[in-house]
Parts: structure tokens; C-alpha cells; sequence
């Protein structure tokens, strides 16, 4: 009986001295009890109710780029991406002869969903100090996939008077609204708030006009200048 007493009270003193697991913020016992409430947490907080102004600015961006209607055999790009191949700029050239228009479009994005603090964007197209057009529009639950485009001609606010070389930018306002507001509430040409920022996200222009040459403005080709006509000979005395 004494050996079978022995290897029972070994067990017992074996089992009491395994080291414990130690605490995990996952066990059952915690807050977070399981992986899909963890989940559910984190989506929350990227989702939109707790979104602040400084959510707003990195999520929305006016992804710019050179319309169909104006790729033509005259006018070049050479566009500027991120990392997130985003186009951050976008260099364009026009040859002669000058269009009479040059289409860009803008693409609303945003990279997250804001269904418990909408947001508004209110914003004016530049080009150098003339308003081209105007953008405005509201971000909320269904922020991810509105992908709405506004098309701008930036050579109209020049008035035929087009320059050398000009820049087309994005400035404006976007307001964060309280938690809680209804986004069909809001008219986004109208809607503000505290928390308030100008710092926009867009794809910036740069637009480059080759002027014509004499030859391309219609005085025909280049001409090279005749030589001087040799001086007379003196007569011979008579």
C-alpha cells in the first residue's frame, strides 16, 4: 500500500506545480472573449462612429487623370503615382495645333466608410488663380464605392488666352459632421462643422503648351535668306 500511496501523492505534487499559462488579453475570461468579438471591436473603430476630422483627410481622394474626350496624337502625359498608385500628379503637354478644350475628371474615393460621422467635401478646381469648376459631395456609409467623376475643361477659364505653362489643383474645405447625423440630411453646398480641415488629397496638373512655329501657323516652310547680290564692276573708262 506504501508504494501506491507514494506515486499517488507524486501526481498530486506534479500537477499542482505546472506552471500556469499566463494571462492572454484573448482568454475566454477576458473582455474580448472571442476572435469575432475582437473583430467586431476593430471594425468599429475603422468603420466610422469614431472617426475624427484626421480620418476624413486620409481617406478621401480626388484621383485626377487626363479624359478620354482629349487623348489626342497632340496631347502627352507623364503621370506621378504613390505607392498606393495613386496618381499624385500629372504632366501634360500640348502640341500644336492647341484644342480647343482639355478634359481632366476627377474620381471621388475614399478608402474606409464614415456611417456614424458623415463627411463633406466642398472644394473649387485652380487653374493658377482662375476657378475651373466646383466638387461637393457627401461621405458617408457608402463612401467606399461612390467613385462619382466630375469632368472640368481647364482651358475655358483662360478665355482663348492660354498660357505657357499652368497649374490645375484642388482647394476647398472638408467638414466632419457629429456622430449621429443623418448624411440625407445634408447639403454638402451648405454643411459645416467644428471639425474642420483645408487639407485635400488630390492629383495635381501641370500643363505644358508648345507654341507653333512660324512654319505651323501657315507662312509655309522656312526660307533661307538669298545671298547678297555681287557689286556691279565699274565700267571701263572710255
Amino acid at each position: 500500500m506504501k508504494p501506491a500511496f507514494i506515486l499517488a501523492l507524486s501526481i498530486v505534487l506534479a500537477t499542482s506545480c505546472k506552471p500556469q499559462k499566463p494571462w492572454s488579453p484573448h482568454d475566454k475570461a477576458a473582455d474580448t472573449d472571442s476572435p469575432a468579438t475582437a473583430s467586431t471591436a476593430t471594425q468599429a473603430g475603422a468603420g466610422g462612429a469614431s472617426a475624427d476630422i484626421g480620418d476624413l483627410e486620409q481617406a478621401v481622394f480626388l484621383s485626377g487623370s487626363l479624359s478620354t474626350d482629349s487623348k489626342i496624337d497632340s496631347v502627352t502625359t507623364n503621370d506621378i503615382v504613390d505607392r498606393n498608385k495613386n496618381i499624385t500628379k500629372s504632366e501634360i503637354t500640348v502640341a500644336p495645333p492647341l484644342p480647343k478644350s482639355l478634359w481632366v475628371e476627377y474620381m471621388l474615393r475614399s478608402n474606409r466608410t464614415f456611417p456614424g460621422t458623415p463627411g463633406v467635401l466642398r472644394a473649387r478646381v485652380m487653374v493658377n488663380d482662375k476657378v475651373a469648376g466646383t466638387i461637393t459631395a457627401v461621405f458617408g456609409a457608402n463612401a467606399k464605392r461612390k467613385g462619382d467623376i466630375v469632368k472640368f475643361d481647364l482651358l475655358e477659364p483662360f478665355g482663348g488666352n492660354v498660357p505657357d505653362s499652368f497649374l490645375a489643383k484642388v482647394e476647398g474645405d472638408l467638414y466632419l459632421m457629429p456622430e449621429g447625423t443623418d448624411e440625407s440630411t445634408l447639403d454638402p453646398n451648405t454643411a459645416t462643422s467644428e471639425a474642420h480641415s483645408n487639407a485635400l488629397y488630390a492629383t495635381v496638373f501641370r500643363v505644358d503648351v508648345v507654341q507653333p512655329t512660324a512654319s505651323a501657323e501657315g507662312t509655309g516652310p522656312a526660307q533661307s535668306p538669298l545671298p547678297a547680290p555681287e557689286a556691279a564692276a565699274p565700267a571701263p573708262a572710255q
